[in-house]
């Protein structure tokens, strides 16, 4: 709406500009990115429409944050139940079209607030480079279909695997009514853009602000023991994994319910300047049912993290509350199989051993403080309803802000339902729940954060009881640390035996293990000795 001339004479200040004679919108469109494919340098695109006023200057950075291949700005008319974007759409045959959904006008009007997969967005749209080439190749297709490109282009994103998201934590423009008083804009609105250099000059300063700053987490599927180990563990990078689902498939809400429904469980709500861990304390709420329902219902309610202190059910230990969900229904994924703790023998006491997986239930846009998590330990996360939008950065100590080579490495990224998240030890991380959350973590040692461990708990100050423990017994310059890449998938009674034996292993370290877990296995011995189908493991009991 502002001519091409006026914008190009702002644009060429930092970039080149050029407008495009193509008629048809979606060729128009494709002309775009392709020309944004071909120039060097370019890590984003966004795509205005003439109707959207925009009306922050710091658009494509906080776009840019979320670290999402294709996000769109939150746009309203003022007064309106008009966005530039559905929360829905209506799947019957032939249809298609806008729906309203159970929260489209919660987030129209941003009572709930955070960051939305959608099915439809247009108006302003923000690209990551790696999706260029293929939105040319599907704009180029749609030729001919005027005013309905967008959608069209929206369904075809959908097939091919590409999400388009909503950020309605900001308020970006407005959407131009040819109707409307200009005395009906909402004056708690940011000014409109006089000038579009102060637009051109946040794009310049993404490259400085997130490009070198901040990081996607990286994505694997397939991903080996041996390559997480030497790429991810070895390099403390933080990884997710994509194609884990299955695994966890028997670890759903039903099964959760149905096993530890009636036990009691404990509300997280935040304490923020009290000292407290992760500025978080404990109260006791009912069985873990209820609980589990209140805070469904507190969701529900539209609460947006800011207007109530509960977070939601954190860290509640499934090991220590509810170890039969975990008998009937967990499977150690072969990435913390080999957990150093459970290397020490049941007879002997290490507060962390036994705690670990816990369960975790999120109210929509809330989150605890920045911290790092116990002994240097790594830590994981699946998570099971919802997302989970995840700040990490490596350790400061010893950082020098001024050398050319003092850059802290953050990692910014949204942990999707369905997907497995890996951190190093030593990190320090905040998380914050994408609608109502359900999710399983938990922390290991193994090769790769033995180091972090090892500095974190020789440390001058750490001598507390726990620190203590694992220094004794993990730092013995006779305790293992040898890791099988061979090994996959544990049960979780192949993952509690601390000393399950493989077919090569000897007679000797055999007779060790029962000698050194007879009192604890006795009762659990069905079929002394017996191969078990799942694995290569001996299993001379099952704790």
């Amino acid at each position: 709406g502002l001519g091409s001339d006026r914008i190009c004479h702002e644009l060429k200040k930092f970039a080149s500009c050029v407008v495009s004679e193509q008629a048809d919108e979606a060729l128009a469109r494709a002309e775009f990115f392709d020309y944004a494919e071909r120039t060097d340098g370019a890590g984003q695109a966004l795509m205005v429409d003439s109707d959207v006023i925009i009306a922050r200057s710091s658009a494509v950075q906080d776009l840019a944050g979320w670290s999402r291949s294709v996000v769109v700005g939150h746009a309203q008319r003022p007064g309106k139940y008009w966005a530039n974007y559905w929360t829905d759409m209506d799947h019957t045959a032939g249809s298609q079209w806008y729906k309203r959904g159970f929260d489209t006008l919660d987030i129209y009007n941003r009572a709930r607030q955070g960051l939305f997969q959608v099915p439809f967005g247009r108006g302003l749209v923000l690209v990551q480079r790696g999706e260029f080439k293929r939105l040319a190749d599907l704009f180029s297709k749609l030729k001919g279909h005027g005013s309905d490109t967008m959608r069209r282009l929206c369904l075809k994103s959908t097939d091919v695997g590409l999400p388009l998201y909503i950020d309605n934590q900001r308020n970006y423009g407005r959407i131009y009514d040819p109707d409307a008083k200009e005395s009906d804009a909402n004056d708690d609105e940011e000014d409109d853009i006089a000038n579009y250099g102060d637009l051109f000059k946040s794009i310049a300063s993404v490259h400085i602000s997130y490009k070198n700053k901040s990081m996607r987490i990286p994505r694997e599927k397939n991903l080996s023991l041996k390559d997480y180990f030497q790429k991810y563990a070895a390099t403390q990078t933080p990884v997710i994994i994509e194609d884990y689902e299955d695994i966890f498939r028997e670890m759903n809400t039903r099964n959760i319910v149905e096993v530890c429904g009636d036990v009691t469980a404990s509300v997280a709500r935040k304490a923020f300047g009290q000292g407290k861990w992760a500025d978080l304390e404990w109260h006791s709420h009912g069985s873990l049912k209820r609980a589990m329902r209140d805070i469904a219902e507190l969701n529900n309610t539209g609460h947006n993290g800011s207007d109530s202190q509960v977070v939601g059910i954190f860290d509640w230990s499934l090991q220590k509350k509810c170890p039969e969900l975990l008998n009937k229904h967990f499977t150690v994924p072969k990435y913390f199989a080999q957990d150093f703790l459970q290397r020490v023998p049941h007879d002997k006491e290490l507060n962390y051993r036994d705690v670990w997986p816990s369960l975790f239930m999120g109210v929509h846009g809330t989150y605890g403080s920045i911290h790092r998590d116990v002994f240097g330990s790594a830590f994981w996360m699946f998570v099971i309803e919802g997302a989970k939008e995840w700040h990490i950065v490596n350790s400061v100590e010893g950082t020098d802000m001024f050398s050319p080579s003092g850059e802290i490495r953050h990692y910014h990224d949204v942990v999707q339902k369905g997907q497995l998240l890996i951190i190093p030890g030593h990190q320090w991380h905040q998380v914050r729940n994408h609608g109502l959350t359900l999710s399983l973590a938990g922390n290991f040692v193994s090769e790769g954060n033995f180091d972090t461990m090892k500095e974190e708990v020789t440390k001058n100050g750490n001598d507390g009881s726990y620190y203590k423990q694992v220094k004794n017994f993990l730092l013995d310059k006779d305790f293992n640390t040898v890791v099988d890449y061979d090994l996959g998938d544990l049960s979780w009674h192949e993952f509690r035996n601390p000393f399950m034996m493989r077919e090569n292993h000897t007679q000797e370290m055999h007779n060790e293990c029962l000698s050194q877990c007879a009192s604890e296995a006795s009762a659990h011995l069905p079929n002394n000795g017996a191969k078990q189908k799942s694995t290569k493991w001996w299993m001379p009991f099952s704790l």
